[in-house]
């Protein structure tokens, strides 16, 4: 059967992508080399508690356009994030509140260091000291009033009423969309006229697979707990445990259920490719893949984190699927650099 437009990876960007298109009468054939659609946001289940099998994905956003795209697939909880540190022997806010630090400058030094210059050290291992500013700037967030303990600043913080499984499935649900799971793409198969949205690793689809990736180990513990685990949903461990982070599905999701699902996240494990290492070489490797691809698969968009190479928040995810769709409308092929 001949398709319009293809997308490989059933991530979040590749269903918005393709949600985008087939609302557009475009047919839409979707390659996914797992048994499931979601990609990092793939969810369990466990006694009527539901949990996120990659860590905590707490929807954020102010762009008003991709709220209500994803409005149309799902109902909403609202929720206000908020993040506790535990080092020291006991837990701190995220951002820092100063008032509870003290005014002593060795104290302040101390705290940052610790809250926000270990926690990075350990996230990003030999890689912290090559790291692009932007990354670092993603995990020191400070300041701000003292009364506002919101991590996210975003006008909307939600999760999807019922999961983001039934909303991934409502946005696959339309005629002019296939799926095809378990499934390596090859771009041999395909025609040259037929528009490639490619949410993958681009330097993967030119045979090479060098451009740097942090990996995450994802540990699920079924009615497990951690420290403070029965009244926050995230803590931070930035000193220490092996693991860097923990949430608890009951208390992040707002589950009213007898049983936890605990889910801890180790840096530099084997798993999930979730985290592109950006630094000047790293960028100016992507940038020669990026090219080499213009000239050997013109048509061929890529998109979302692994795609552009780029750290992504979700609704900045959807809008990049939602912006190689209309790259394909527009009649382009390449998105810009």
């Amino acid at each position: 059967m001949k398709y319009d437009v293809i997308v490989v990876g059933a991530g979040l960007a590749g269903i918005s992508a393709a949600r985008y298109l087939a609302d557009k009468g475009k047919s839409v054939l979707i390659f996914e080399q797992t048994n499931r659609i979601g990609g990092l946001c793939k969810e369990g289940h466990f006694k009527g508690t539901r949990f996120s099998i990659y860590g905590p994905h707490i929807f954020h956003t102010s762009n008003n356009k991709v709220w209500d795209f994803l409005s149309r697939f799902t109902n909403w909880n609202f929720y206000t994030h908020t993040v506790k540190s535990y080092c020291f022997g006991k837990l701190w806010n995220i951002p820092i509140d100063y008032d509870e630090v003290g005014n002593k400058e060795w104290d302040r030094k101390k705290i940052e260091d610790a809250l926000y210059g270990d926690y990075t050290k350990k996230m990003w291992g030999s890689w912290y000291t090559i790291l692009d500013g932007s990354t670092i700037k993603r995990v020191s967030q400070k300041g701000g009033p003292k009364w506002d303990n919101r991590y996210f600043k975003d006008k909307y913080q939600a999760f999807p009423a019922n999961g983001y499984d039934e909303m991934f499935y409502k946005m696959t649900d339309h005629k002019n969309i296939s799926i095809t799971l378990t499934s390596d793409f090859d771009i041999k198969w395909v025609d040259r006229a037929t528009t490639v949205i490619y949410t993958g690793r681009i330097d993967k689809l030119l045979d090479n697979m060098d451009l740097p990736f942090r990996s995450m180990g994802f540990e699920i513990v079924l009615n497990g707990n951690f420290p403070w685990s029965d009244k926050y949903g995230v803590i931070n461990f930035p000193r220490d445990f092996d693991f860097i982070r923990a949430h608890s599905s009951k208390i992040l999701y707002q589950q009213d259920t007898k049983e936890d699902v605990v889910v801890f996240e180790y840096p530099g494990r084997v798993g999930a490719e979730c985290y592109p290492v950006i630094y000047p070489e790293s960028k100016e490797l992507y940038s020669k893949y990026f090219f080499k691809l213009i000239e050997k698969y013109p048509n061929v968009i890529p998109a979302g984190r692994l795609g552009r190479f780029e750290h992504m928040d979700m609704d900045e995810a959807v809008q990049s699927g939602i912006d190689a769709a209309n790259q394909m409308l527009r009649g382009g092929k390449n998105a810009e650099m």
